[in-house]
């Protein structure tokens, strides 16, 4: 028995050995790709596709981010939720930031950016405004829709 199994065990390092000569080393993936990081909600992402990377971070409406390599991907809508003081002040931030206002009732509102507009700029500009309690760029990563 001990002469037959080391007699198999012979025979398959042999084939083993023959078939890893006749294999072609196959070149590494590219599994983190150049890619900008920027602040999203106080959150860290990258964007998913550049040409080149930029040194100032923009995120424009269509533009998709990630936290990381094996989490969603995430699509910047143009949608920016704010919280105010009250409606007058909802629709008086949107007419200075060229704005259009989709939604205000009360102390919320929510404000659509045009495909130009570059969404950190926004958000920075909404966070320093004293009319403004708070704001959120929505982020849609669609992992409820069925694919």
């Amino acid at each position: 028995m001990k002469t037959i199994t080391f007699s198999i065990l012979a025979l398959t390092m042999a084939v083993s050995s023959a078939n890893a000569k006749q294999l072609a080393e196959q070149a590494t993936p590219d599994l983190f790709a150049p890619s900008n990081a920027l602040e999203v909600n106080g959150e860290p992402y990258r964007t998913l596709s550049v040409d080149e990377i930029a040194n100032v971070a923009e995120l424009h409406v269509g533009d998709e981010v990630f936290k990381n390599p094996f989490s969603n991907v995430s699509k910047a809508t143009g949608l920016v939720f704010i919280t105010v003081d009250n409606a007058k002040d909802a629709k008086a931030v949107a007419t200075e930031l060229k704005l259009e206002v989709v939604f205000a009732q009360g102390e919320s509102a929510v404000l659509r950016a045009s495909q130009g507009q570059d969404l950190l700029a926004i958000s920075d500009y909404l966070n320093a405004d004293s009319r403004v309690k708070a704001s959120k760029i929505e982020l849609n990563s669609s992992k409820y829709l069925q694919q």
